[in-house]
Protein backbone atom coordinates (compact mmCIF):
# COMPACT_ATOMS: atom_id res chain seq x y z
CA UNK A 1 0.00 0.00 0.00
CA UNK A 2 0.72 3.74 -0.31
CA UNK A 3 3.03 4.30 2.58
CA UNK A 4 6.14 7.24 3.52
CA UNK A 5 8.93 6.09 3.21
CA UNK A 6 11.21 6.88 6.67
CA UNK A 7 14.52 5.72 5.75
CA UNK A 8 15.90 7.85 2.35
CA UNK A 9 18.70 5.43 1.44
CA UNK A 10 17.51 2.72 -0.51
CA UNK A 11 19.88 0.23 0.65
CA UNK A 12 19.65 0.74 4.01
CA UNK A 13 15.53 0.65 4.27
CA UNK A 14 15.74 -2.75 1.94
CA UNK A 15 18.34 -4.17 4.88
CA UNK A 16 16.56 -2.94 8.09
CA UNK A 17 13.04 -1.60 7.40
CA UNK A 18 11.26 -5.22 7.30
CA UNK A 19 13.27 -7.34 9.09
CA UNK A 20 11.54 -9.11 12.30
CA UNK A 21 12.54 -8.12 15.62
CA UNK A 22 13.45 -10.59 18.04
CA UNK A 23 10.68 -12.12 19.86
CA UNK A 24 9.65 -10.85 23.45
CA UNK A 25 8.59 -14.03 24.89
CA UNK A 26 6.81 -14.30 28.15
CA UNK A 27 8.88 -15.46 31.52
CA UNK A 28 8.70 -19.95 31.34
CA UNK A 29 9.32 -22.44 33.45
CA UNK A 30 13.46 -22.58 33.65
CA UNK A 31 12.67 -26.13 32.15
CA UNK A 32 11.55 -24.62 28.53
CA UNK A 33 14.00 -22.98 26.16
CA UNK A 34 15.65 -20.00 26.87
CA UNK A 35 17.15 -17.28 24.57
CA UNK A 36 20.68 -17.37 24.66
CA UNK A 37 22.85 -14.62 25.73
CA UNK A 38 23.39 -12.54 22.33
CA UNK A 39 19.15 -13.21 21.56
CA UNK A 40 18.51 -11.83 25.18
CA UNK A 41 20.64 -9.25 24.61
CA UNK A 42 18.99 -8.11 21.38
CA UNK A 43 15.26 -8.39 22.95
CA UNK A 44 16.81 -6.25 25.86
CA UNK A 45 18.07 -3.34 23.29
CA UNK A 46 14.58 -3.23 21.29
CA UNK A 47 13.27 -0.62 22.64
CA UNK A 48 16.28 1.62 21.36
CA UNK A 49 15.82 -0.35 17.88
CA UNK A 50 12.11 0.23 17.13
CA UNK A 51 12.73 4.13 18.90
CA UNK A 52 15.34 4.58 16.37
CA UNK A 53 13.93 3.10 13.01
CA UNK A 54 11.68 6.22 12.93
CA UNK A 55 12.84 9.10 11.79
CA UNK A 56 10.41 11.58 13.66
CA UNK A 57 12.62 10.31 16.93
CA UNK A 58 15.91 11.47 15.63
CA UNK A 59 17.76 13.94 17.15
CA UNK A 60 17.94 17.48 15.87
CA UNK A 61 21.65 17.00 15.15
CA UNK A 62 20.93 14.06 13.19
CA UNK A 63 17.79 15.24 11.35
CA UNK A 64 20.32 18.26 10.59
CA UNK A 65 23.06 16.29 9.25
CA UNK A 66 19.87 13.97 7.31
CA UNK A 67 18.85 17.05 5.91
CA UNK A 68 22.26 18.31 4.78
CA UNK A 69 22.66 14.85 2.90
CA UNK A 70 20.07 15.58 0.78
CA UNK A 71 21.38 18.71 -0.36
CA UNK A 72 24.32 17.79 -0.76
CA UNK A 73 23.03 14.72 -3.27
CA UNK A 74 20.44 16.57 -5.20
CA UNK A 75 23.06 18.60 -7.35
CA UNK A 76 25.21 15.74 -7.39
CA UNK A 77 22.70 13.18 -9.03
CA UNK A 78 21.72 16.00 -11.38
CA UNK A 79 24.77 16.74 -12.46
CA UNK A 80 25.15 12.81 -13.15
CA UNK A 81 22.83 11.77 -16.08
CA UNK A 82 22.61 7.36 -15.84
CA UNK A 83 23.26 7.88 -19.70
CA UNK A 84 26.67 9.19 -18.92
CA UNK A 85 28.14 5.75 -17.10
CA UNK A 86 28.08 2.16 -17.75
CA UNK A 87 28.58 -1.42 -15.12
CA UNK A 88 28.55 -0.90 -11.46
CA UNK A 89 28.82 3.37 -10.81
CA UNK A 90 25.10 3.32 -12.24
CA UNK A 91 24.05 0.91 -8.93
CA UNK A 92 26.20 3.68 -7.20
CA UNK A 93 24.72 6.43 -8.54
CA UNK A 94 20.89 4.83 -7.79
CA UNK A 95 21.81 4.66 -4.57
CA UNK A 96 23.15 8.83 -4.74
CA UNK A 97 19.92 9.39 -6.43
CA UNK A 98 17.70 7.49 -3.96
CA UNK A 99 19.43 9.52 -0.98
CA UNK A 100 18.67 13.01 -3.13
CA UNK A 101 14.93 10.86 -3.94
CA UNK A 102 15.40 11.76 -7.19
CA UNK A 103 13.23 8.43 -8.20
CA UNK A 104 13.20 8.89 -11.61
CA UNK A 105 16.76 9.04 -11.87
CA UNK A 106 17.12 6.37 -9.45
CA UNK A 107 15.29 3.77 -11.87
CA UNK A 108 16.74 4.77 -15.01
CA UNK A 109 20.07 3.96 -13.33
CA UNK A 110 18.73 0.97 -12.20
CA UNK A 111 17.08 -0.23 -15.39
CA UNK A 112 20.33 0.67 -17.53
CA UNK A 113 22.43 -1.67 -15.53
CA UNK A 114 19.73 -4.29 -15.73
CA UNK A 115 19.09 -4.55 -19.58
CA UNK A 116 22.77 -3.29 -20.56
CA UNK A 117 24.25 -6.21 -22.70
CA UNK A 118 27.38 -6.50 -21.18
CA UNK A 119 28.07 -9.77 -18.31
CA UNK A 120 28.49 -10.47 -15.48
CA UNK A 121 26.31 -7.84 -13.45
CA UNK A 122 27.55 -8.85 -10.09
CA UNK A 123 25.09 -6.28 -8.75
CA UNK A 124 22.12 -7.25 -10.66
CA UNK A 125 20.31 -8.07 -7.03
CA UNK A 126 21.00 -4.73 -6.06
CA UNK A 127 19.59 -3.22 -9.13
CA UNK A 128 16.41 -4.56 -9.33
CA UNK A 129 16.39 -3.64 -5.46
CA UNK A 130 17.09 0.00 -6.54
CA UNK A 131 14.34 -0.34 -9.41
CA UNK A 132 11.66 -1.57 -7.31
CA UNK A 133 12.06 0.82 -4.58
CA UNK A 134 12.01 3.58 -7.16
CA UNK A 135 8.63 2.27 -8.64
CA UNK A 136 7.16 2.22 -5.16
CA UNK A 137 8.20 5.54 -4.06
CA UNK A 138 6.25 6.30 -7.81
CA UNK A 139 3.12 4.75 -7.65
CA UNK A 140 4.03 2.34 -10.18
CA UNK A 141 2.69 -1.01 -8.12
CA UNK A 142 1.82 -2.73 -11.64
CA UNK A 143 6.00 -1.90 -12.52
CA UNK A 144 6.83 -3.25 -8.99
CA UNK A 145 5.07 -6.59 -9.38
CA UNK A 146 6.31 -7.09 -12.74
CA UNK A 147 9.64 -6.57 -11.84
CA UNK A 148 9.59 -8.32 -7.95
CA UNK A 149 8.51 -11.31 -9.91
CA UNK A 150 11.29 -10.80 -12.60
CA UNK A 151 13.82 -10.61 -9.72
CA UNK A 152 12.03 -13.85 -7.85
CA UNK A 153 12.25 -15.81 -11.24
CA UNK A 154 15.90 -14.67 -12.35
CA UNK A 155 17.61 -13.92 -8.98
CA UNK A 156 19.08 -16.43 -5.81
CA UNK A 157 17.19 -15.35 -3.22
CA UNK A 158 19.53 -13.16 -0.77
CA UNK A 159 18.74 -10.35 1.54
CA UNK A 160 18.44 -7.50 -1.10
CA UNK A 161 16.13 -10.36 -3.00
CA UNK A 162 14.44 -11.15 0.39
CA UNK A 163 13.58 -7.16 1.25
CA UNK A 164 13.10 -5.81 -1.91
CA UNK A 165 10.07 -8.52 -2.22
CA UNK A 166 8.92 -7.41 1.51
CA UNK A 167 8.77 -3.76 0.72
CA UNK A 168 6.87 -4.96 -2.08
CA UNK A 169 4.36 -7.28 -0.36
CA UNK A 170 3.80 -4.49 2.50
CA UNK A 171 3.15 -1.60 0.20
CA UNK A 172 0.66 -3.86 -1.16
CA UNK A 173 -0.90 -5.71 0.57
CA UNK A 174 -4.19 -3.90 1.81
CA UNK A 175 -5.00 -1.86 -1.33
CA UNK A 176 -3.33 -4.39 -4.02
CA UNK A 177 -3.59 -7.89 -1.69
CA UNK A 178 -4.05 -10.18 -5.20
CA UNK A 179 -0.76 -8.40 -6.57
CA UNK A 180 0.70 -8.91 -2.72
CA UNK A 181 -0.63 -12.69 -2.70
CA UNK A 182 1.02 -13.37 -6.45
CA UNK A 183 4.45 -11.84 -5.00
CA UNK A 184 4.52 -14.16 -1.71
CA UNK A 185 3.16 -17.25 -3.76
CA UNK A 186 6.62 -17.24 -6.24
CA UNK A 187 8.82 -16.40 -3.69
CA UNK A 188 7.37 -19.03 -0.97
CA UNK A 189 9.10 -22.21 -2.76
CA UNK A 190 12.32 -20.82 -2.54
CA UNK A 191 12.32 -20.13 1.09
CA UNK A 192 11.05 -23.88 1.70
CA UNK A 193 13.99 -24.85 -0.16
CA UNK A 194 16.23 -22.64 1.94
CA UNK A 195 14.65 -22.86 5.77
CA UNK A 196 16.00 -26.74 5.40
CA UNK A 197 19.53 -25.94 4.73
CA UNK A 198 22.52 -25.73 7.30
CA UNK A 199 23.35 -21.99 8.13
CA UNK A 200 20.96 -20.07 5.60
CA UNK A 201 21.13 -16.55 4.92
CA UNK A 202 18.81 -14.78 5.49
CA UNK A 203 18.05 -16.73 8.84
CA UNK A 204 15.67 -19.25 9.61
CA UNK A 205 13.83 -16.63 11.79
CA UNK A 206 13.63 -14.20 8.34
CA UNK A 207 12.75 -17.14 6.05
CA UNK A 208 9.84 -17.75 8.70
CA UNK A 209 8.43 -14.24 8.70
CA UNK A 210 8.59 -14.43 5.12
CA UNK A 211 7.17 -17.46 4.52
CA UNK A 212 4.53 -17.61 7.36
CA UNK A 213 3.04 -13.66 5.06
CA UNK A 214 1.61 -15.99 2.28
CA UNK A 215 -0.37 -17.61 4.60
CA UNK A 216 -1.20 -14.14 6.25
CA UNK A 217 -2.36 -12.98 2.54
CA UNK A 218 -3.90 -16.30 1.84
CA UNK A 219 -6.50 -15.41 5.32
CA UNK A 220 -7.11 -12.12 4.04
CA UNK A 221 -8.29 -13.47 0.26
CA UNK A 222 -10.68 -15.72 2.48
CA UNK A 223 -8.73 -18.67 1.42
CA UNK A 224 -8.43 -20.50 5.05
CA UNK A 225 -7.97 -23.90 3.60
CA UNK A 226 -4.25 -22.27 1.73
CA UNK A 227 -3.71 -20.89 4.61
CA UNK A 228 -3.71 -24.22 6.83
CA UNK A 229 -1.90 -26.24 3.99
CA UNK A 230 1.42 -23.44 3.75
CA UNK A 231 1.93 -23.33 7.25
CA UNK A 232 2.21 -27.43 7.56
CA UNK A 233 4.49 -27.19 4.47
CA UNK A 234 6.32 -23.88 6.29
CA UNK A 235 6.48 -26.20 9.52
CA UNK A 236 7.30 -29.37 7.62
CA UNK A 237 10.66 -27.74 5.77
CA UNK A 238 12.29 -26.37 9.05
CA UNK A 239 15.40 -27.85 9.42
CA UNK A 240 15.99 -30.14 12.14
CA UNK A 241 19.25 -28.27 13.25
CA UNK A 242 17.12 -24.84 13.63
CA UNK A 243 18.73 -23.37 17.06
CA UNK A 244 16.73 -22.52 19.78
CA UNK A 245 16.98 -19.19 19.75
CA UNK A 246 15.23 -19.12 15.85
CA UNK A 247 12.62 -21.41 17.53
CA UNK A 248 11.92 -19.31 20.47
CA UNK A 249 11.08 -16.31 17.64
CA UNK A 250 9.33 -18.54 15.24
CA UNK A 251 7.56 -19.98 18.08
CA UNK A 252 6.03 -16.81 18.80
CA UNK A 253 5.54 -15.44 15.35
CA UNK A 254 3.07 -18.48 14.54
CA UNK A 255 1.06 -18.27 18.08
CA UNK A 256 0.46 -14.52 16.57
CA UNK A 257 -0.76 -16.03 13.46
CA UNK A 258 -2.89 -18.25 15.08
CA UNK A 259 -4.97 -15.43 16.00
CA UNK A 260 -5.91 -14.91 12.89
CA UNK A 261 -9.33 -16.59 12.25
CA UNK A 262 -10.12 -16.77 15.71
CA UNK A 263 -12.46 -14.64 18.32
CA UNK A 264 -10.50 -11.97 19.69
CA UNK A 265 -9.07 -13.21 23.38
CA UNK A 266 -10.03 -11.74 25.98
CA UNK A 267 -7.77 -9.12 27.46
CA UNK A 268 -8.45 -6.76 30.95
CA UNK A 269 -8.98 -3.14 30.04
CA UNK A 270 -8.06 -1.46 33.52
CA UNK A 271 -9.13 2.24 32.55
CA UNK A 272 -10.29 4.54 30.02
CA UNK A 273 -8.25 8.05 29.42
CA UNK A 274 -11.30 9.57 27.72
CA UNK A 275 -14.46 8.35 29.91
CA UNK A 276 -12.97 7.36 32.94
CA UNK A 277 -16.11 6.34 34.27
CA UNK A 278 -16.52 4.00 31.53
CA UNK A 279 -14.61 1.52 29.53
CA UNK A 280 -15.75 0.57 26.15
CA UNK A 281 -16.51 -2.87 25.10
CA UNK A 282 -13.58 -4.47 23.23
CA UNK A 283 -13.96 -5.40 20.26
CA UNK A 284 -17.11 -3.02 19.67
CA UNK A 285 -20.08 -4.66 18.48
CA UNK A 286 -21.15 -5.18 15.32
CA UNK A 287 -18.80 -2.66 13.57
CA UNK A 288 -14.88 -3.28 12.68
CA UNK A 289 -12.74 -2.16 15.76
CA UNK A 290 -9.20 -1.15 14.69
CA UNK A 291 -6.81 -1.07 17.85
CA UNK A 292 -3.24 0.47 18.10
CA UNK A 293 -1.11 -1.81 20.81
CA UNK A 294 1.68 -0.36 22.14
CA UNK A 295 3.87 0.42 25.60
CA UNK A 296 3.94 3.71 27.46
CA UNK A 297 7.93 4.02 25.76
CA UNK A 298 6.73 3.95 21.88
CA UNK A 299 6.27 7.90 20.98
CA UNK A 300 5.23 6.25 17.63
CA UNK A 301 2.51 4.95 19.04
CA UNK A 302 1.32 7.83 21.29
CA UNK A 303 1.33 10.25 18.00
CA UNK A 304 -0.58 7.81 16.38
CA UNK A 305 -3.21 7.76 19.12
CA UNK A 306 -3.03 11.43 19.57
CA UNK A 307 -4.43 11.48 15.84
CA UNK A 308 -7.44 9.14 16.53
CA UNK A 309 -10.98 10.25 15.50
CA UNK A 310 -12.91 10.33 18.79
CA UNK A 311 -16.07 8.81 16.96
CA UNK A 312 -16.89 5.90 15.12
CA UNK A 313 -15.25 6.69 11.17
CA UNK A 314 -16.31 5.53 8.01
CA UNK A 315 -14.48 4.14 5.40
CA UNK A 316 -16.14 3.18 2.41
CA UNK A 317 -18.67 2.55 3.46
CA UNK A 318 -17.70 0.34 6.44
CA UNK A 319 -18.05 1.55 10.02
CA UNK A 320 -15.33 1.04 12.51
CA UNK A 321 -14.27 2.45 16.18
CA UNK A 322 -10.46 2.91 16.29
CA UNK A 323 -8.86 2.80 19.75
CA UNK A 324 -5.43 2.56 21.50
CA UNK A 325 -4.33 0.20 24.07
CA UNK A 326 -1.71 1.57 26.15
CA UNK A 327 0.39 -0.79 28.21
CA UNK A 328 2.39 1.39 31.24
CA UNK A 329 5.33 0.01 32.10
CA UNK A 330 6.27 2.30 34.23
CA UNK A 331 3.88 4.29 37.03
CA UNK A 332 2.14 7.21 35.81
CA UNK A 333 3.08 10.52 36.80
CA UNK A 334 2.07 14.10 35.50
CA UNK A 335 4.36 16.12 34.06
CA UNK A 336 5.47 19.36 35.44
CA UNK A 337 3.94 22.69 34.19
CA UNK A 338 7.09 23.65 32.60
CA UNK A 339 7.97 20.43 30.50
CA UNK A 340 10.27 22.05 28.10
CA UNK A 341 8.58 21.51 24.29
CA UNK A 342 9.62 18.38 23.01
CA UNK A 343 10.62 16.75 25.86
CA UNK A 344 9.59 12.82 25.84
CA UNK A 345 8.77 10.70 29.29
CA UNK A 346 7.09 6.90 28.83
CA UNK A 347 5.91 8.01 32.61
CA UNK A 348 3.92 10.77 31.21
CA UNK A 349 2.23 8.56 28.70
CA UNK A 350 -1.01 8.74 30.27
CA UNK A 351 -1.06 12.60 30.21
CA UNK A 352 -0.31 13.09 26.87
CA UNK A 353 -2.99 10.58 25.85
CA UNK A 354 -5.83 12.24 28.02
CA UNK A 355 -8.82 12.29 26.24
CA UNK A 356 -8.14 10.27 23.55
CA UNK A 357 -9.78 7.26 22.66
CA UNK A 358 -7.11 5.33 24.66
CA UNK A 359 -7.53 2.43 27.43
CA UNK A 360 -4.68 1.03 29.51
CA UNK A 361 -4.46 -2.47 29.30
CA UNK A 362 -1.99 -4.87 31.54
CA UNK A 363 1.57 -6.14 29.92
CA UNK A 364 0.45 -9.35 29.46
CA UNK A 365 -1.79 -7.90 26.91
CA UNK A 366 1.84 -7.78 24.92
CA UNK A 367 1.94 -11.40 25.19
CA UNK A 368 -1.39 -12.17 24.53
CA UNK A 369 -0.77 -10.73 21.07
CA UNK A 370 3.45 -11.56 21.04
CA UNK A 371 3.92 -8.10 20.15
CA UNK A 372 7.67 -8.19 18.83
CA UNK A 373 6.90 -5.10 17.06
CA UNK A 374 4.99 -1.88 18.21
CA UNK A 375 2.69 -0.36 17.56
CA UNK A 376 0.56 -2.88 16.42
CA UNK A 377 -2.40 -2.90 14.20
CA UNK A 378 -5.21 -5.39 15.36
CA UNK A 379 -7.92 -5.82 13.22
CA UNK A 380 -11.46 -7.22 14.31
CA UNK A 381 -14.02 -7.65 11.84
CA UNK A 382 -17.84 -7.39 13.30
CA UNK A 383 -18.44 -10.50 14.03
CA UNK A 384 -15.74 -10.25 16.63
CA UNK A 385 -12.99 -12.60 14.60
CA UNK A 386 -9.46 -11.37 14.77
CA UNK A 387 -8.58 -10.72 10.74
CA UNK A 388 -5.21 -8.93 10.86
CA UNK A 389 -2.05 -7.81 12.92
CA UNK A 390 0.96 -6.20 11.47
CA UNK A 391 2.70 -3.05 13.00
CA UNK A 392 2.52 -0.20 11.00
CA UNK A 393 4.92 3.13 11.48
CA UNK A 394 4.26 6.79 11.90
CA UNK A 395 2.19 7.13 8.68
CA UNK A 396 -0.25 4.42 9.52
CA UNK A 397 -3.35 7.52 10.38
CA UNK A 398 -2.82 9.12 7.22
CA UNK A 399 -6.19 8.90 4.90
CA UNK A 400 -5.23 6.53 2.92
CA UNK A 401 -2.69 4.41 4.92
CA UNK A 402 -2.84 1.69 7.18
CA UNK A 403 -5.92 2.32 9.30
CA UNK A 404 -8.04 3.33 6.20
CA UNK A 405 -7.00 0.37 4.07
CA UNK A 406 -7.06 -2.00 6.45
CA UNK A 407 -10.96 -0.82 7.79
CA UNK A 408 -12.00 -1.11 3.74
CA UNK A 409 -10.18 -4.43 3.13
CA UNK A 410 -11.75 -5.82 5.56
CA UNK A 411 -14.95 -4.63 5.61
CA UNK A 412 -14.90 -5.72 2.05
CA UNK A 413 -13.98 -9.12 2.69
CA UNK A 414 -15.81 -9.79 6.15
CA UNK A 415 -18.71 -7.88 5.75
CA UNK A 416 -21.73 -7.44 9.00
CA UNK A 417 -23.69 -10.52 9.73
CA UNK A 418 -26.94 -9.77 7.45
CA UNK A 419 -28.75 -9.51 10.88
CA UNK A 420 -29.63 -6.34 13.41
CA UNK A 421 -28.99 -2.76 12.30
CA UNK A 422 -25.25 -1.63 12.91
CA UNK A 423 -25.40 -0.42 16.47
CA UNK A 424 -22.97 1.74 18.71
CA UNK A 425 -20.29 0.10 20.72
CA UNK A 426 -21.96 -0.22 24.59
CA UNK A 427 -20.21 1.01 27.58
CA UNK A 428 -19.95 -0.59 30.79
CA UNK A 429 -18.38 0.94 33.91
CA UNK A 430 -14.82 0.56 34.32
CA UNK A 431 -12.92 -1.15 37.70
CA UNK A 432 -12.22 1.02 40.34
Amino acid sequence: MRRTHSTIYFTAALILAHSPAPAQTPAKPTSDPILSPAAAYRQAWLPVDLTHRAIQNWSDTEMASLSTAIKLAVPACAARPPADFSGEPLIDLAQLCGLAQNWPAVQQAATRYIEQPTAPKPRLNEAFAAKIDAELHLHDEAAATKDALQMLATLPYDNFTANASNECINYMELLHTPEALSIAAAREPRILTLLGTPAPIPTPTDLYFQALTLAKLQQLQRQPEAATKTVLDLKASLAANTSSDDRIAIQSMQQQFDLLGKPFPPIAPIASLNRPATIPDIPAHRVITALLLFPDWSATGIRLAQQMPETVVTVDHHEAYIEALLVNTLPAQTPPKSLPAGTFNPAYATTYLSQTQTITVPPTTLDTFHATEVPLLILVDSSGIVRLIEPVDDTAMKPGNNVDAAIALIGRQFPNPPTEPTVPATQKTAAP
